[in-house]
């Protein structure tokens, strides 16, 4: 919803409306949600979203505004959303702490927030590339030593181990250096520690150890395997960008934005509201009727079994 200037926000203390979009279902590059807007009259003006991204810890979601089909200006093709389990208000902005203007016409105009991987695009495909290599390189081993090497036997002592020994190695020490660089820009990036580069460095761990060692190489290939495996998870989860928001609200710079979330006694005053609601409300009545509402009943017939249908 699109919220104007000195309208007020309130929310049920008895109905639960699900009004908020997004969420994990809007968070795939290239999704996109439009939001029409009617403003009053020609200026300069600031975007704010009631906004939670409460699903990738220490890492942001981005968004790419365009208005009326056209991206205003470069550093609005990433719009970062924080994580944070509560609702925030969030005015877009860059990350020294200041407001993006919006220059708009009076009239109609078009918002969209599109998903975009942002500053996590060049680092994806740095760890893809690692993915390949890796990939490319177990292949040549399980060649030489099959899925269930003999960890006392030695693989690589002829002139053909050798050379795939000193190939490995070589990759390794490329694929080592490029994990501990993509942590540390992802921490940098993020502005704090998070999970989701543990498996990068647990991979580079073990790639020093089979540079240190390469008869360790047979004694983990399962575990190399694994691995390998978790960092095409870890860019599946880093791609998803999810985002979920209430509202939308287009405002000048001396607006006072509403608060995202109840102070205590807010809090208390609306279960209170809702406690006593709750004796007067009927609750067996779902949504409006045709009598209520004006509106005409359809029959849908679904293909599903008979214990889903009742």
């Amino acid at each position: 919803s699109v919220i104007k200037e000195g309208q007020e926000i309130e929310a049920s203390p008895v109905k639960i409306v699900l009004n908020t979009i997004g969420g994990s279902k809007w968070s795939s590059p290239g999704d996109w949600i439009n939001w029409t807007v009617d403003v009053k009259e020609s200026g300069l003006y600031q975007i704010s979203l009631r906004s939670k991204q409460n699903v990738s810890r220490g890492l942001f979601s981005s968004r790419k505004l365009s208005i009326d089909g056209a991206v205003p200006f470069k550093e609005a093709m990433n719009c970062k959303f924080v994580y944070n389990s509560n609702w925030n208000i969030v005015t877009l902005g860059g990350e020294d702490g200041e407001e993006y203007y919006f220059y708009l016409e009076k009239g109609t105009h078009t918002l969209s927030l599109e998903v975009t991987l942002g500053d996590y695009a060049s680092q994806i495909a740095r760890i893809q590339a690692v993915i390949d290599n890796l990939n490319g390189l177990y292949r040549k081993i399980i060649q030489k030593t099959g899925i269930s090497p003999d960890p006392y036997m030695d693989y690589f002592k002829n002139e053909s181990g050798k050379k795939l020994i000193a190939e490995a190695k070589e990759i390794f020490g490329e694929s080592v250096a490029t994990l501990n660089d993509v942590s540390a820009k992802i921490t940098e990036i993020s502005g704090e520690k998070s999970s989701e580069t543990a498996s990068l460095e647990t991979m580079a761990i073990q790639l020093q150890q089979f540079i240190d060692d390469y008869r360790k190489i047979q004694k983990n290939l399962n575990n190399f395997s694994t691995n390998i495996s978790s960092l095409g998870t870890w860019i599946l989860n880093v791609s998803q960008q999810a985002l979920s928001i209430d509202y939308l609200i287009i405002h000048s710079e001396d607006y006072e934005l509403p608060r995202a979330n109840p102070n205590f006694f807010g809090g208390l005053w609306f279960g209170v509201k809702g406690f006593v609601g709750s004796f007067f409300f009927d609750y067996e009545s779902v949504g409006l009727t045709k009598e209520n509402a004006g509106w005409e009943t359809i029959d849908v017939w679904l293909c599903t079994s008979e214990s889903q249908g009742r």
